[in-house]
């Protein structure tokens, strides 16, 4: 899933069978490296019935932000309290791919410099937010030769 994308993906539990009874099948969302601040889902039932289809489908939300974060996990866990039911799949784990971009640029595009002197420069965020420290690397090339000091 990617997390720049404001669409909620859509997300079914299949019914395996033929069903003469109804049965309930929970879902819990649990966090993992992603928190409720990442996604918007709460716990929930599925009612399968022999009367509604083999699959029960809900929206899986994804909160958008413009933080630069490393991708993030949460899990959903399924499970029933009903004896016929065998659950295939208890667990998935799902993986928000942050798709932010970071922008930076220096403060000021030229600067100068006395011989032997000491040079600063300050970069500046142009677009997008961080979360957590980064490195930005940064390498220095010499103009001399090419008409410029």
């Amino acid at each position: 899933m990617l997390e720049d994308d404001p669409a909620p993906v859509e997300v079914c539990v299949v019914l395996l069978g033929e069903l003469g009874i109804s049965v309930t099948v929970d879902l819990e969302f649990t966090e993992d490296t992603a928190t409720l601040a990442d996604f918007s889902n709460t716990d929930m039932s599925l009612l399968f019935s022999n009367t509604s289809t083999n699959s029960q489908c809900f929206e899986l939300n994804i909160t958008v932000d413009d933080l630069l974060e490393n991708d993030e996990v949460f899990n959903i866990a399924l499970s029933s309290l009903d004896d016929v039911v065998e659950i295939v799949t208890r667990n998935i784990e799902v993986i928000v791919q942050d798709t932010s971009q970071l922008v930076v640029g220096f403060e000021t595009p030229t600067g100068s410099v006395v011989e032997g002197g000491m040079f600063s420069a300050c970069v500046r965020i142009v677009n997008g937010q961080l979360s957590d420290e980064f490195v930005l690397p940064l390498r220095v090339q010499s103009l001399v030769g090419q008409g410029k000091y």
